[in-house]
C-alpha cells in the first residue's frame, strides 16, 4: 500500500547543478539549483527554475544567458557552499576556491574545476509561481576528456554527479548500471508475449534485469554467492530442474561458475546465497562443487544463467561436470530459459 505525501516538490532523480552568470558589473557569479532539467531535444533545451529572489535571477534577466556547471562528488562540499549564500554579498569563486572561465558563445562563465559544462543563451522565460522558470538553448557541451570513454562519450560513472534527496536534504552519488536504455525492456515485451501465447518457462531474477548489471555483492568482489532467481511456468509433465552458469568472454574459452541439478519441478526460487533442498552440485571451473561469481580480468564478461526443465532426473554424482550433465540431459529437454547478467570490475 502506498502512504500519501500530498502535493509536494518529492521526486527522484533531483539534479544539482551549478548556474553561472554575470551581474551588471560584469562580476561572475554562479548558485546551486535543483529545479532543472532537459525541457527540448530539438532545439536542445535545459530548463532551471529560480526564485526572483535570487542574485542569479536578475542576472539571466539582464545578460540573456547562463551555464550549467555539473559537479563532480569531489566538488559536494563546495556545490553545498555556493548554495548557501548569495552572490550580492560574496565572491563565491573567490571563497570557494574555484576558477571561472568567461564562455565564447554566450555572456555567461562556468566552473573550470567541473567536469560537465552547458552553455546556454536565454530563449523563454515562464512565470509559473513562487519560482520563474528560464529555458536555455543550449549551444555546446564540454566534457573534460578525462570523463569520457574510449569511444569518445560522457561516462556518466567517471563524472559522478551529485543527486539531491529534496525530502531529507542529502547529496547521493550514481549507482550501479542497470541495462542500456531501449534495450533491456525488449525482454520483458518478449518474456510477456510469450507467457500469453505459450506459456513459456520463465527465468528471473530480482537484484538484476536480463541483459543487466550483476550487482557485485554477488561476485568475487563482494560475497561471492548466488544471486536470487525466481522460476515460473515449469512444464506440467517436468520430473526436474538443472542450471548451469557460464561465461563465454573468458580469456581461456568458456568458464563455468555452476552446476545444478535434480531440482524439484515445484521450484519457484532459488534464495540468495543458497540451493533448493535435495538439489545436487557439480564441479565448476574453479574447482569447487558450489557457485562461484563472475570475476572477469578485464571488460565487461557475460553470464548465462540456463535452465532447463527436464523429463527425468539425471543419474548424476556430485561433483559432475558441466560436460557430463549435458550428456546426461540429451533427448530430456522440455524447455529452456536463460537469464544474461553482465559483470564488469572497478
Amino acid at each position: 500500500m502506498k502512504k500519501s505525501f500530498g502535493a509536494k516538490t518529492l521526486v527522484f532523480p533531483t539534479p544539482v547543478w551549478v548556474v553561472g552568470t554575470y551581474d551588471r558589473v560584469g562580476k561572475p557569479n554562479v548558485m546551486t539549483a535543483a529545479w532543472g532539467g532537459i525541457c527540448c531535444s530539438s532545439p536542445p533545451c535545459v530548463a532551471v527554475s529560480l526564485r526572483k529572489a535570487t542574485y542569479t535571477y536578475g542576472n539571466i534577466v539582464e545578460r540573456k544567458a547562463f551555464t550549467i556547471s555539473v559537479p563532480s562528488e569531489a566538488y559536494a562540499r563546495e556545490a553545498d557552499y555556493i548554495g548557501m549564500v548569495s552572490g550580492k554579498n560574496v565572491d563565491k569563486f573567490v571563497t570557494a576556491g574555484l576558477t571561472p572561465i568567461r564562455s565564447s558563445l554566450v555572456d555567461a562563465p562556468y566552473i573550470g574545476e567541473f567536469p560537465l559544462v552547458i552553455e546556454c543563451r536565454l530563449l523563454h522565460t515562464i512565470e509559473i509561481g513562487l519560482h520563474t522558470q528560464f529555458v536555455g538553448e543550449i549551444l555546446d557541451v564540454k566534457a573534460e576528456d578525462s570523463v569520457c570513454d574510449e569511444k569518445g562519450y560522457v561516462d556518466i560513472e567517471k563524472v559522478k554527479p551529485i543527486l539531491f534527496d529534496p525530502e531529507i536534504n542529502t547529496y547521493h552519488g550514481v549507482g550501479r548500471l542497470l541495462g542500456r536504455a531501449f534495450s533491456i525492456g525488449k525482454d520483458v515485451r518478449d518474456i510477456h508475449a510469450e507467457e500469453r501465447t505459450m506459456n513459456k518457462l520463465h527465468f528471473a531474477s530480482q537484484v538484476f534485469p536480463n541483459n543487466g548489471m550483476i550487482p557485485s555483492e554477488y561476485t568475487c568482489d563482494g560475497a561471492n554467492g548466488n544471486p536470487p532467481l525466481m522460476i515460473r511456468n515449469v512444464p506440467a509433465n517436468s520430473r526436474s530442474l538443472a542450471l548451469i552458469v557460464d561465461d563465454p568472454d573468458a580469456p581461456r574459452g568458456t568458464w563455468v561458475h555452476w552446476v545444478v541439478w535434480n531440482m524439484g519441478p515445484d521450484t519457484t526460487e532459488i534464495p540468495a546465497k543458497s540451493v533448493p533442498r535435495g538439489a545436487l552440485q557439480g564441479t565448476n571451473d574453479f574447482g569447487k562443487q558450489s557457485y562461484g561469481g563472475p570475476c572477469p580480468p578485464s571488460g565487461t564478461h557475460r553470464y548465462f544463467f540456463k535452465l532447463y526443465a527436464l523429463d527425468m532426473s539425471p543419474a548424476l554424482k556430485t561433483g559432475a561436470t558441466k560436460a557430463q550433465l549435458e550428456e546426461a540431459m540429451k533427448g530430456h529437454i522440455l524447455e529452456k530459459a536463460e537469464l544474461l547478467g553482465l559483470y564488469r570490475r572497478r
